[in-house]
């Protein structure tokens, strides 16, 4: 932040900070509401009308304190972990009869000292949230008290420079969200065409030469010859593996938050929160990032473009891939092939098996999937010449 903008203020200075109480139960005698939820606000950078809010009631004081109106931005209040704490979300629209939940927190900005958008993306930056984790309180469970989140500093330059800065940064991620939505397109598409090769196995044969062939017949309704496995009835030639004979796991890590200089630098880097967002899609962008010192002194590594990521704790089993070269976690896995590079092909075989993998993890408190879940994990297998086809016709619709 420039430093010519005068000296920061707190929360407290710039905002009403109001803790909500409403839960999600429906009781007699309250009034019907709309509820923006814990989850509403860890999974979406906007709280916008089309999101799917529980019902629920609340009293008419509830409603008075804790309705949302646009401008308003809202944190996360309570989190297992106290470096997952104060995740903001800002509400973009008015939205009618909406009230916000448990366990989060409404800092509503005063429109004489601070844009709300300005507030939203001021919040999400690496100084702000080091602020939050670090006033977070607890052992098994963390929480932020109403006193510590006011005192949480942020830049303050004047208004229209707040507006300017918010405006150019919510052109970016409106350009992003365009491009997650064409981005989900073509992944169904994509997930169809697997669907039709790899599972149902009507994938376009040429029979007279035994091979696959784009403008070929479809193989099984055709009569292609189905052999028995312990997965089911199979191609034959096809192959029953365990999925470590033909994929790779690359490992993450995590630099020490402690340590200024190895965070907020030019290289994006994974939390599972961001595979959340992400799921089933492009990860276009990370919550937080890293410098080349954070790397170099930690666990962390360069993955490279394009590969598949997956959650391995906590929710396990979402998934995305890289739009560029990235780090990750720990609490998170790269997988690619060992031979060959068909991406694609990988993330939509992974995609198509996770269900039961998922099956597959354990865990006393948090579910997990380690490098022994992949090695016992069988999958059904094509022969090269099946993926290069699959690529081919996956080009075309490029």
């Amino acid at each position: 932040m420039a430093s010519d903008w005068g000296q920061p203020h707190t929360l407290n200075d710039v905002t009403d900070v109001i803790i909500s109480n409403v839960d999600k139960k429906t009781k007699p005698g309250e009034r019907p509401v709309r509820l923006c939820n814990y989850t509403d606000v860890y999974n979406n950078q906007y709280i916008r009308p089309n999101i799917d809010f529980m019902n629920a009631t609340a009293t008419d004081h509830e409603i008075e304190k804790c309705s949302l109106f646009k401008s308003d931005v809202v944190i996360t209040k309570d989190s297992e972990k106290n470096d997952d704490i104060g995740v903001p979300a800002y509400i973009s629209d008015d939205i009618d009869n909406l009230v916000c939940g448990y366990h989060l927190v409404i800092l509503r900005p005063n429109p004489d000292r601070i844009d709300g958008a300005y507030l939203f993306y001021a919040l999400s930056t690496y100084e702000s949230q080091h602020q939050f984790h670090a006033r977070a309180n607890g052992i098994t469970r963390f929480g932020l008290r109403k006193a510590d989140i006011g005192t949480v500093e942020i830049p303050t330059p004047p208004l229209p420079e707040q507006r300017a800065i918010a405006n150019i940064l919510g052109t970016f991620d409106d350009k992003i969200e365009l491009l997650k939505k064409q981005n989900k397109t073509l992944e169904e598409i994509a997930r169809a065409i697997f669907k039709h090769w790899f599972v149902d196995f009507e994938f376009p044969y040429d029979f007279e030469n035994q091979k696959p062939d784009l403008n070929g017949k479809p193989y099984k309704s055709s009569g292609g010859k189905m052999i028995n496995s312990e997965l089911g009835k199979i191609p034959i030639n096809w192959n029953i593996i365990n999925f470590l004979d033909k994929f790779i796991l690359l490992s993450g890590g995590t630099p020490k938050t402690s340590i200024n200089s190895y965070w907020d630098g030019d290289i994006k880097w994974i939390s599972a929160k961001d595979i959340t967002s992400n799921n089933m899609q492009f990860i276009l962008n990370t919550e937080k990032t890293i410098t080349s010192e954070g790397i170099k002194n930690s666990a962390a590594k360069i993955i490279p473009q394009y590969t598949t990521i997956i959650s391995s704790r906590g929710t396990v089993g979402n998934l995305c891939l890289l739009s560029e070269k990235m780090c990750i976690s720990q609490s998170n896995y790269g997988i690619h092939l060992k031979e060959g590079n068909h991406p694609f092909f990988t993330f939509l075989l992974v995609l198509n098996n996770i269900k039961r993998l998922k099956s597959q993890s354990y865990g006393s408190v948090f579910d997990t999937i380690t490098t022994y879940t992949f090695q016992r994990f069988k999958i059904i297998f094509p022969q090269n010449s099946f993926i290069e086809a699959f690529a081919a016709g996956w080009r075309r619709i490029e």
